[in-house]
């Protein structure tokens, strides 16, 4: 599907941007030393009920490994059934929502600030990946701009509209072409206008070259 290919495009955006995929701890930049890609996983059923799958190592798998890993790991959070989703939700569930921003805060300086993971949760190390992908168009929306939080620590975060008809000139003719649009959300401290220019040109590439990803 689009998720699984856009997955793979921006991984091969993420690979030949590095500065991209870093972190902020103590004020100082820290680049990550992989390309993991954490992708929504939503239910129609349940509106209310938003989880994610991580896709670690995404710049060194095959579109197919991407799609039979995410629909795999979707499943079970969909049915409640991945572990760490059910211990997560379980935790939650004990804390009283006036307390959820400052245990989120803590938890964010404990897993990145320190570097520690697993203390309580047992989560796995930077659970949130190098960037978030939402494919808001499986929805029915055409486009929107998803805000960061702050605790994932990632610098970056797609969002993919519905496809839908548009006409379009290609080589001086007018043709019925299928669109979709694109909407980044970026950290502004780590990605500036400069940075922002190189990742669209070398996902628009890939994009318009799906040949290239191997």
């Amino acid at each position: 599907t689009l998720t699984h290919f856009c997955a793979a495009v921006s991984s091969k955006m993420l690979e030949e941007n590095p500065q991209i995929n870093s972190l902020i701890r103590f004020g100082r930049v820290y680049p990550r030393k992989s390309i993991d890609i954490f992708v929504h996983v939503s239910d129609k059923n349940k509106i209310d009920d938003l989880s994610g799958v991580v896709l670690r190592s995404t710049n060194h798998q095959s579109i197919s490994n991407i799609e039979q890993f995410l629909n795999k790991e979707a499943k079970l959070v969909r049915s409640k059934e991945d572990s760490h989703y059910k211990k997560v939700k379980n935790i939650f569930n004990l804390i009283p929502g006036f307390f959820a921003a400052p245990f989120l805060w803590f938890y964010g300086f404990i897993l990145y600030d320190l570097n520690i993971w697993s203390i309580f949760l047992r989560t796995p190390k930077d659970p949130f990946g190098s960037m978030m992908l939402t494919n808001i168009g499986s929805l029915g929306l055409d486009m929107a701009f998803v805000p960061i939080a702050p605790y994932t620590r990632i610098p970056l975060i797609l969002s993919l509209g519905k496809v839908y008809d548009s006409p379009l000139i290609v080589n001086g003719e007018l043709k019925n072409s299928k669109m979709v649009k694109a909407c980044w959300t970026f950290d502004h401290r780590l990605i500036d206008g400069s940075h922002a220019a190189h990742m669209s040109e070398s996902f628009k590439k890939y994009f318009a070259n799906p040949e290239l990803i191997k």
